[in-house]
């Protein structure tokens, strides 16, 4: 589980970034991402950046992803970071 101030600064950050564009039930990130058309948010408590989509299901389940775990999504879209569709 996750603690509360951590969650609240992965919102405040997603926030900041800019809240994803909705398309067809993707919220698509639109922000910093890499050759693989991931989206990346940088956490500055961490020193490192994270996966949009990895981030928004923390937010969403409010503790971190299990390692060996996949986030992946039923519509198959990298930049799509709505908790909802993986």
């Amino acid at each position: 589980m996750l603690s509360e101030q951590f969650v609240e600064e992965l919102v405040f950050l997603f926030k900041k970034n800019g809240l994803p564009k909705q398309s067809e039930g993707c919220h698509i990130w639109d922000n910093g991402r890499i050759k693989h058309r991931y989206g990346l948010l940088y956490v500055p408590s961490l020193k490192v950046a994270l996966y949009a989509h990895r981030v928004s299901w923390m937010i969403k389940t409010r503790s971190s992803v299990p390692k060996g775990m996949l986030v992946c999504h039923k519509c198959d879209t990298p930049r799509c970071v709505n908790p909802e569709r993986p």
